[in-house]
């Protein structure tokens, strides 16, 4: 385990470092600049501008310089919030962000592991078509279609929840379900085809031969052989719930790092905009890592050698 850990910790480094590589060549190809949006800005105070911040010297220059910074965990200054670097940016709005995901996850979680275990529990009668269709159609509405329907009904309509805010625990819900939404569905369908998959195992078979009843095998027996694919698909789900946020988050005007990622890109603000990619590829990685290691644990038969 130990040298498997230090294999994937290692490859991080390549990984990363292509990342930054693609992101910040392909965010400088785009038109505009960082500046370009102040009007009346005399050349005087732009050429100032572009000195201070070194977008006068060749563009491989930049790139190393960058690198540089990076390697000591220094992203450098926001072109267009530059009150605060980077990573002190980053360090007040990556919490909002994984408090969002968080949430999502619990409900998405929650609500697709109970309809998939109904489902498979009731499987080919009338409760589990009608769970399987909610799940297709959970599916095929994206999350900026979900937010502004609940922000319609819940906020406009009968006006019980907040529309945007993140500051007390009602403005917390609708969010998270637009998030969630679409990963409860993909474990809905994840858990029910896991479990109707298991309950054909032999040793499915013997529990129900020796008298145990349908509940206890689906609960006991069945459930830790179903979830083996589910954990494979919280890898991405989760680095997805993180990612997905910056959809959310300028629906519902939550000041999180997607939100700042969004606005970032409209003001072409390189720095941060490469630093809030950083960020969320290392994330990706390490879920990955942690898939990985209890993978491990639910199955056996995986070696890490």
């Amino acid at each position: 385990m130990r040298r498997y850990l230090l294999r994937k910790t290692l490859l991080f480094i390549p990984i990363l470092l292509a990342i930054i590589t693609l992101t910040f060549f392909l965010v400088r190809l785009a038109p505009g600049g960082p500046f370009d949006r102040d009007k009346n800005v005399p050349e005087e105070v732009q050429r100032s501008l572009e000195k201070y911040y070194h977008l006068d010297e060749p563009l491989i220059k930049q790139y190393f310089r960058y690198l540089y910074g990076v390697i000591h965990f220094d992203f450098g200054p926001s072109f267009r919030k530059p009150s605060y670097t980077i990573r002190e940016w980053i360090l007040m709005r990556l919490p909002i962000s994984i408090e969002l995901g968080v949430y999502s996850l619990i409900f998405a979680l929650f609500v697709g592991c109970l309809c998939g275990i109904v489902s498979a529990f009731y499987q080919n009668t009338w409760v589990d078509t009608f769970l399987t269709h909610f799940a297709v159609l959970g599916i095929c509405i994206p999350a900026f279609v979900i937010g502004p329907v609940l922000v319609f009904i819940f906020a406009l309509n009968w006006e019980i929840l907040p529309v945007a805010g993140w500051d007390f625990p009602q403005q917390k819900i609708l969010p998270s379900i637009s998030l969630g939404f679409v990963y409860s569905a993909y474990i809905t369908r994840i858990m029910r085809s896991g479990i109707i998959e298991v309950m054909k195992k032999d040793y499915i078979r013997t529990a129900i031969s020796k008298g145990a009843s349908g509940k206890r095998v689906l609960l006991i027996h069945a459930l830790k052989g179903a979830l083996q694919p589910l954990v494979t698909f919280l890898g991405p789900a989760t680095a997805g719930l993180l990612t997905g946020s910056f959809v959310v988050e300028t629906i519902f005007q939550i000041p999180g790092l997607g939100r700042e990622f969004v606005e970032a890109t409209f003001n072409r603000d390189y720095t941060m905009i490469i630093g809030i990619v950083f960020v969320y590829a290392l994330l990706i990685l390490i879920f990955n890592l942690i898939v990985d290691i209890i993978q491990g644990y639910l199955d056996p038969r995986i070696s890490y050698e």
